[in-house]
């Protein structure tokens, strides 16, 4: 499933319009239009701001945890595009960890995870994501 697909569900789900949505999440109206209409992926800030509204993403401090309900079929692109933007706002390594959205609390240490990228001084050191 697309990344705009699937946040397109999370607008529907969550009972905003996609303006209410986007003052909600940080937003303007136009960045989350490009997003939900496959103009423009997410960067970190997204994720960021959606943390504090949906419990499918989860920080833990250079490890950043995104769910998902199903395998979406550019998942590669997204978590590159939200390691390297996430690398670049904080300045240091980002390990990103997909994970089945199913392990509500996830441990990194234990539990399983579908693909991972690292990005490190603006370059992505690894993505395993096919």
């Amino acid at each position: 499933m697309k990344f705009s697909v699937k946040l397109r569900k999370i607008i529907e789900r969550s009972g905003h319009s996609n303006k209410e949505f986007a003052v909600n999440c940080g937003m303007n109206k136009s960045q989350v239009y490009n997003y939900i209409n496959d103009k423009q992926l997410p960067g970190m800030d997204f994720f960021i701001q959606m943390k504090k509204k949906y419990p499918w993403v989860k920080f833990n401090g250079n490890i950043v945890v995104i769910g998902f309900n199903r395998y979406p079929k550019d998942l590669r692109t997204i978590m590159r595009a939200a390691a390297l933007h996430g690398n670049r706002v904080y300045g240091f390594g980002i390990h990103l960890w997909a994970v089945d959205v199913k392990y509500k609390n996830w441990n990194v240490w234990k539990d399983p995870y579908i693909c991972t990228t690292t990005a490190r001084h603006g370059e992505i050191e690894e993505n395993t994501c096919k």
